[in-house]
């Protein structure tokens, strides 16, 4: 729960500054590859979770790893992120940033999971209905997962919608263990 608190304390606070400089959108960019950074490197993690390695070192490393890769503001904020002891929360932070950046320009994340890839026909089916019920910009995520059998589950914000066979299936056999 502390985590989320400071993550998404620090992630207003750069987005704040990212908007008032006009560079909200290059920020994005940063987070986005410091959460995919956090999310591939085991080591990395490791390094910043460290308490014994003390922050020169981790600012050290994160340069060398950052430095002429984001924008000035992204490797300040990353720099004072580790001198305030708070780079365990690094990965929670950028993701935090790139969800409130989504809720400021309106961005919806809109996700289908069907077991083969959906041709655009349906795909543009499906996506017409959701903007029926929904304003502002979709950013759409296609997944394939063969355990889905046939249908698909769409996801629009926090919500779910599963009409996948193997949902009807698992329903029927709730129906006949009763």
């Amino acid at each position: 729960m502390k985590g989320t608190k400071v993550a998404t304390r620090f992630a207003k606070s750069l987005l704040e500054l990212a908007i008032e400089q006009k560079s909200e959108d290059k920020v994005l960019k940063d987070m986005e590859a410091v959460s995919s950074i956090c999310k591939e490197s085991k080591d990395f993690n490791v390094l910043l979770k460290n308490p014994i390695i003390n922050a020169s070192k981790k600012i050290a490393v994160t340069d060398k790893i950052f430095s002429g890769k984001v924008e000035k503001i992204s490797d300040n904020f990353i720099n004072l992120i580790i001198k305030h002891n708070r780079e365990q929360y690094l990965h929670e932070i950028a993701d935090s940033y790139i969800a409130q950046y989504k809720e400021y320009k309106g961005i919806i994340d809109v996700e289908v999971v069907s077991a083969i890839k959906l041709d655009k026909k349906t795909l543009d089916s499906v996506m017409e209905k959701v903007k029926a019920k929904y304003s502002g910009t979709f950013d759409i995520k296609e997944t394939i997962n063969k355990e889905v059998i046939g249908g698909f589950i769409l996801r629009v914000g926090h919500e779910q919608i599963d009409m996948t066979i193997s949902r009807k299936i698992n329903d029927y056999k709730q129906i006949l263990l009763q």
